[in-house]
């Protein structure tokens, strides 16, 4: 069992991968130090389809005693609501407190709402997708999670119509694309997975699966496309350049609308890709055939990565300079200019930016 953190830029959320989770790790007896009231609506609360489990905090928030476990995960970790209530969080629920502690203490601090997502892996496949709130109310810590994810992944697939048949074959043949994103989830059309060169996987309704795949020289397109939206100025269009998972470079048309209610609250967004890299083919040949070359040639060097703020070197590279090939001069550029005696064109070159 492994956990990894990150945090999600795009999407402006954290999350938690948890692999190979041991349900015997989960729970560990532990001495009941409060007697609990069972909260108001207990009922109502078990028929809500997202899981609530209420914590008070104590010890300033770093740790907590667990007043409610929703009863989702009763039933998946097998567990008693008698062996878990009254118990200290850290003790009883041991996995769980050290996965979100820093998220439960800076909800109470800060009293502001956490999100997360969570998800749970086995044999390095999704079985769920968890999205998790944690806020505080009237000194008691909720924490819900929302498990509809794992739900749509075991819905059975419903036919598709003669439209959306047809909407399939126009989007393959003009090579486009749509989504459409509505409270944080991205609906995707069979034609984005044409131009990503992909099939569908089950978190894409969480990620903008194409934007994550911009080359670095194109991110400042991708925040203008995201963020330079209001009433007066809906729609963005940009040609953006990705690098797909098979490391093909494609030329997309963007464009990407979004719609406000009266309070200028944004209600939804939709983008419209169109695969131009055939338009540009021409225009490309001759820097294709001049890289091509240099690749190619002992006695030329080039920096290989044009798309990116990382880079590497041709061969010819270490023949000029007489240097091992095993050596790494990778992403580097402070080692390369060591070697250029004039301090002219040392200037000129971090002028650029090269430095970095």
């Amino acid at each position: 069992m492994h956990v990894k953190k990150r945090y999600d830029e795009i999407s402006e959320i954290a999350e938690i991968e948890i692999h190979d989770i041991n349900t015997k790790d989960i729970y560990k007896p532990s001495p009941k130090i409060l007697d609990i009231h069972q909260p108001k609506h207990r009922k109502l609360l078990k028929a809500i389809p997202s899981d609530i489990h209420i914590l008070l905090p104590i010890r300033e928030g770093n740790d907590f005693i667990v007043i409610r476990l929703g009863w989702t995960t009763l039933q998946k970790t097998n567990l008693d609501s008698n062996d878990i209530e009254g118990r200290m969080y850290s003790d009883v629920l041991p996995f769980h407190y050290n996965l979100l502690k820093d998220y439960c203490k800076k909800a109470v601090t800060t009293k502001k709402p956490i999100k997360l997502r969570l998800y749970y892996y086995r044999n390095n496949r999704i079985q769920s997708i968890v999205h998790t709130t944690i806020l505080e109310d009237n000194g008691k810590l909720y924490i819900v999670e929302d498990y509809s994810s794992e739900k749509e992944k075991n819905k059975p697939r419903i036919k598709e119509d003669k439209d959306s048949k047809k909407l399939e074959l126009i989007e393959y043949f003009s090579q486009t694309g749509s989504y459409y994103k509505y409270k944080n989830k991205y609906t995707w059309t069979s034609g984005i997975y044409n131009i990503i060169n992909r099939t569908p996987e089950i978190d894409d309704q969480y990620y903008n699966i194409v934007f994550n795949l911009v080359v670095d020289e194109d991110q400042h397109k991708v925040e203008k496309l995201l963020n330079n939206l209001d009433p007066e100025s809906s729609h963005i269009e940009e040609i953006i350049k990705i690098k797909t998972k098979t490391g093909n470079i494609k030329y997309l048309d963007s464009h990407v609308y979004v719609k406000f209610d009266e309070n200028n609250e944004i209600i939804s967004k939709t983008g419209f890709f169109k695969d131009i890299s055939h338009e540009l083919t021409e225009k490309n040949r001759s820097m294709d055939y001049l890289i091509n070359g240099f690749i190619k040639n002992s006695k030329l060097a080039l920096l290989i990565e044009p798309f990116s703020s990382k880079y590497s070197f041709s061969e010819g590279f270490y023949e000029i300079l007489e240097l091992d090939k095993q050596h790494d001069y990778k992403n580097n550029w402070k080692l390369i200019i060591e070697n250029i005696e004039e301090k002219d064109i040392v200037q000129k070159i971090n002028a650029y930016g090269m430095e970095k």
